[in-house]
C-alpha cells in the first residue's frame, strides 16, 4: 500500500509542471475565436485577388509560346506531353 501511495505521489508531481506550463502558453497566444479584423479580410482578398491574376497571366504566356512553335513543334510537343501523363499516371 506504501509503494502505491509513492508511485500516485510521483506521478503528480511529475505532472504538474506540464499544468502550470499549459497555462502560460494560452495566456499569450491569441483567441482562435477572435473574428478576422477588416484589413486582414482585405490583405487576404488582395492576395487572392494577385494568385488569380498570376495565374491567368502564366496561361496566356503558356498560350502564346504555343502559338509561336511550328506545326511540327506543336506536335512533337504535344506527343511528348501523353507520353508524360502515361508514365506518370500512377504516381
Amino acid at each position: 500500500m506504501k509503494g502505491y501511495y509513492r508511485k500516485i505521489l510521483v506521478g503528480v508531481l511529475a505532472c504538474a509542471p506540464l499544468f502550470s506550463f499549459s497555462q502560460d502558453i494560452d495566456a499569450h497566444s491569441p483567441k482562435s475565436s477572435d473574428p478576422i479584423t477588416k484589413q486582414q479580410r482585405a490583405a487576404d482578398k488582395k492576395k487572392l485577388k494577385q494568385r488569380a491574376k498570376a495565374e491567368k497571366d502564366e496561361a496566356k504566356l503558356r498560350k502564346r509560346a504555343m502559338k509561336l512553335q511550328t506545326k511540327a513543334v506543336r506536335k512533337r510537343m504535344k506527343k511528348n506531353r501523353k507520353k508524360a501523363e502515361k508514365w506518370n499516371q500512377g504516381k
